[in-house]
């Protein structure tokens, strides 16, 4: 599906499907969220942005207590127009910093939406950033399965999400256990 903003989603609408989708992961509803015509791309924001939120980093992964978290587009990231919607919102004591990188830069993020052709080879990626404290997410097919931690998938005009718990334990990073309670687990590379 198409955006029909050629800039993305407005920040309103934005947050309004971020606080959406935030309710029902705090309410344990169901691990997905229903996709109006036209705003798939708000709804894959929206994910992002509350798996910071229910993220944890270790200390070290940050240059200081004010340091901001960094989540960075790396390839061709279907929806990454609406990632910049997320410039500067609040993250606990954080707010996001929102980059573009390269597989060679990667390790200054701490989220990184991986688009083509990196997806497709995440093997690359993954080799870069092994034992980083980095939540790589990808809207890919099978990307989980290929190594990466979180993929989000459209399954009967919802979009769901997977996550790789192998994946997870090399990095540092954790997800709230409400989180995965939630997520689809799969197994699959690390």
């Amino acid at each position: 599906m198409a955006n029909r903003s050629p800039h993305g989603p407005s920040t309103g609408r934005l947050l309004r499907t971020a606080a959406a989708a935030g309710l029902a992961l705090a309410a344990g509803g169901p691990a997905m969220a229903q996709v109006p015509d036209g705003d798939e791309f708000s709804v894959k924001t929206a994910f992002v942005y509350n798996f910071a939120k229910f993220a944890t980093w270790p200390p070290a992964a940050f240059a200081g207590p004010q340091a901001p978290l960094v989540l960075c587009t790396i390839g061709e990231v279907s929806f990454g127009m609406a990632l910049s919607a997320l410039q500067g919102k609040p993250v606990g004591e954080r707010s996001l910093a929102v980059r573009e990188a390269t597989p060679a830069n990667a390790d200054a993020c701490h989220l990184i939406v991986v688009g083509q052709p990196h997806a497709a080879r995440f093997g690359d990626v993954a080799a870069a950033l092994k034992g980083r404290p980095v939540l790589t997410i990808s809207d890919a097919d099978g990307f989980a399965r290929r190594g990466g931690a979180i993929g989000l998938v459209i399954e009967n005009s919802r979009v769901r999400f997977e996550v790789n718990p192998r994946t997870l334990d090399g990095t540092g990073v954790t997800l709230s256990s409400q989180l995965l309670r939630l997520a689809r687990i799969v197994e699959g590379a690390s």
